[in-house]
């Protein structure tokens, strides 16, 4: 049952056992009559994960550990709560960690991803010298990585990992435009010598 009680009464929690009920037979009751009115607590929005009721504790680090390592000391200490929880309840430990990256991050894909990446460079640079140019130009980018990762004292976690792979694909897209950009300008260059050197010479106009 539903019942709403007008805006004068409903502003006052303490008048709730006041409120005015009909009966069938027309007269009018007070709520406290007929209910038992509690004052509790619930809670105002039930988050769910995986399509589970959830409660997520969260906290921060403090000092140099970071949170995988916090995380792994934490997790056998666990073991005895678990062991005393009802049925359908459990405990699971959801910070990031190496481990849990490479789980997510399916390898078995990674020979066949690397080897569109060198079929694509080929057919657009035409050349194994230039291919293998522009793939060494890639791990360049983990001394930035590695210095931003130590300064801020943060794990190589999963989506260090996933901007790892991007930062490699936009290194070696700006390769690829240079080295095409610089044999352009070595062509142009030489078209440009050679009709240079192809100058008239005397009087006759030939060329010398």
């Amino acid at each position: 049952m539903v019942a709403r009680a007008e805006t004068g009464e409903r502003l006052d929690p303490g008048k709730l056992a006041e409120i005015n009920v009909p009966t069938q037979s027309g007269k009018w009751i007070p709520l406290a009559q007929i209910a038992k009115l509690e004052y509790g607590f619930e809670e105002g929005i039930i988050w769910r994960r995986n399509r589970q009721p959830t409660v997520t504790v969260r906290a921060d680090t403090r000092g140099d550990v970071q949170a995988p390592v916090i995380s792994r000391r934490i997790d056998p200490k666990l073991d005895a709560l678990r062991s005393r929880l009802p049925e359908y309840y459990r405990i699971e430990m959801a910070a990031p960690s190496r481990r849990a990256s490479r789980r997510d991050l399916d390898r078995r894909g990674d020979p066949a991803m690397l080897m569109g990446v060198l079929t694509l460079l080929m057919i657009q640079l035409q050349s194994f010298q230039r291919t293998f140019m522009v793939l060494v130009t890639a791990p360049l980018g983990l001394i930035g990585v590695a210095a931003i990762l130590l300064t801020w004292n943060v794990p190589f976690g999963f989506v260090a990992n996933l901007g790892v792979i991007a930062l490699f694909g936009m290194i070696m897209r700006n390769s690829v435009i240079l080295v095409d950009q610089i044999e352009q300008d070595v062509k142009a260059a030489r078209r440009n010598g050679m009709r240079s050197s192809a100058r008239p010479c005397g009087a006759s106009g030939r060329s010398c």
